[in-house]
């Protein structure tokens, strides 16, 4: 096998990959933590809309209800 006009045996080429793979492999755990960072922000900006939405409406349910009760009040 030629490698940049230099002779090298099989192993050598082999040995050159090691590194190569190591390195993507190390590439690979650090973006997984990210992989599950980002689902796990999403999954918290989910809960806080929903809260939000949950809470927004109730609140316009109580002033309908206190609207209805000023109607009955002022006749």
């Amino acid at each position: 096998m030629t490698v940049d006009g230099k002779e090298m045996k099989v192993e050598d080429a082999e040995l050159d990959l090691e590194p190569t793979s190591t390195c993507m492999q190390r590439q690979t755990f650090v973006f997984i933590p990210n992989i599950v960072q980002t689902f796990g922000r999403f999954s918290q900006m989910l809960e806080s809309m929903y809260m939000a939405t949950h809470s927004s409406f109730f609140a316009m349910v109580g002033v309908a209800e206190k609207l209805g009760q000023l109607a009955e009040c002022t006749g």
